[in-house]
């Protein structure tokens, strides 16, 4: 009779062992689908752009503000206002850096872009003499800016650029670091006087750097 039922039992398992094991992977590939998902959710959520204005429009504004050629933009996100930065170099070498509101267009800054290196390694500098010779103006060396920007926000420095705020004497001579942390790509701004950490903007798209 313990034979018996021994038989049966063995019976029974192997019978299901097949269909037990297909539910297995059907399971794991329906919980893989929905991480892919989710995933894919993020990345989506991540480009999708927080602003009214489209970037053509926002271009076209720029470039009757500054006429020249545009070199590169990007798209951030500061206190919840979308910003626009298109950097265009005009015919005295001189690169601007327009700063639009994303969602009204109008303009919020032009500053004055004099070294940078993108992404890719890729180097983005002025030629106008004027400029450059501001560069004298900072008491703190990029490195020096950048070890106070990655203490704000850890991570990994993807770009960099130094900008003179708002053009003229009376502008602020910054460091711009693009970080890769924890929280995703973060733009964090810092004097190059004083070493103070200006702003921490979210960075959501850009071409160029």
């Amino acid at each position: 009779m313990k034979t018996l039922l021994s038989l049966l039992s063995l019976a029974i398992v192997i019978g299901s062992g097949p269909a037990f094991a297909a539910d297995q992977v059907k399971t794991a590939k329906s919980a893989e689908a929905k991480g892919a998902t989710k995933a894919e959710a993020k990345v989506s959520e991540a480009k999708a752009s927080p602003a009214k204005v489209s970037k053509e429009k926002g271009q076209d504004a720029a470039l009757k503000l500054v006429p020249g050629e545009l070199l590169c933009w990007d798209l951030q996100v500061e206190d919840g206002i979308p910003e626009y930065a298109f950097y265009i170099k005009g015919k005295d070498g001189r690169i601007s850096e327009v700063e639009l509101d994303g969602n009204t267009g109008k303009k919020t800054n032009i500053g004055i872009l004099i070294d940078s290196q993108s992404s890719d390694g890729r180097k983005i500098k002025t030629t106008n003499a004027a400029d450059r010779a501001r560069l004298k103006e900072a008491k703190l060396t990029i490195e020096q800016t950048q070890e106070k920007a990655l203490k704000a926000y850890p991570g990994t420095v993807e770009a960099w650029e130094i900008l003179i705020w708002e053009s003229g004497k009376e502008g602020k001579l910054v460091h711009d670091f693009r970080v890769i942390g924890k929280d995703g790509k973060k733009v964090v701004t810092v004097n190059s006087k004083t070493g103070e950490i200006i702003s921490i903007s979210r960075f959501v798209d850009g071409k160029g750097r």
